[in-house]
C-alpha cells in the first residue's frame, strides 16, 4: 500500500469511466480535489466552509492499480443493525457516523456506491436484507440527487 491524493484516485476512477463504453458522466466532490479548494477560494462567501475529512484528502491505496467496476458497490465496513450508502465525500461522513454509532453499541455497514448510474441495487438490496433499515448520505435536495 501506499499513500496518495484522492485526486490521484479520482484520476483512477476516471479512466476506468473513459474506458467505458456508454457514455458517462462524472463527478467529483470538492472537498476531495486538491484543486477545487485553491480554485474556489472564499469567493466573498465567509459564510461557508469547507470541512474536509478528518483523514484529510489522502489515504492508503494499492500498488497496483485495479479499475473500479461501474456500478459495483464496496463494502467499507461491515455492520449488522444498520446500512448507511452514499458516494464520494458522503463514505467519510458514513464512516464517522458509522464509528460514532460503534461507541452507542450500533453496529453499521458503510456502503461505497462508487458509481450511481449504474447503481448496484443488488448490493443495496442485500445489506439492507440482513440489517433492516437503510440510511442515505448525500448532499442534495431531497426530491433529486442520490437519496431521492
Amino acid at each position: 500500500m501506499r499513500r496518495m491524493t484522492f485526486a490521484a484516485a479520482i484520476e483512477d476512477a476516471l479512466a476506468q469511466a473513459i474506458a467505458d463504453d456508454g457514455p458517462v458522466v462524472f463527478l467529483e466532490h470538492k472537498l476531495l480535489a486538491d484543486d477545487w479548494l485553491e480554485y474556489l477560494g472564499s469567493g466573498g462567501r465567509t459564510t461557508v466552509s469547507y470541512d474536509v475529512p478528518p483523514e484529510g484528502r489522502e489515504g492508503e491505496v494499492p500498488d497496483r492499480w485495479e479499475p473500479i467496476l461501474l456500478g459495483e458497490a464496496a463494502v467499507r465496513r461491515q455492520g449488522s443493525d444498520l446500512t448507511i450508502a452514499g458516494v464520494g465525500v458522503g463514505i467519510h461522513r458514513g464512516a464517522a457516523a458509522a464509528e460514532a454509532l460503534s461507541r452507542e453499541g450500533i453496529s453499521a455497514t458503510v456502503l461505497d456506491l462508487r458509481s450511481v448510474a449504474p447503481l448496484d441495487r443488488e448490493a443495496v438490496a442485500r445489506d439492507v436484507a440482513r440489517t433492516g433499515r437503510l440510511l442515505v448520505v448525500d448532499e442534495d435536495y431531497r426530491d433529486f440527487g442520490l437519496s431521492g
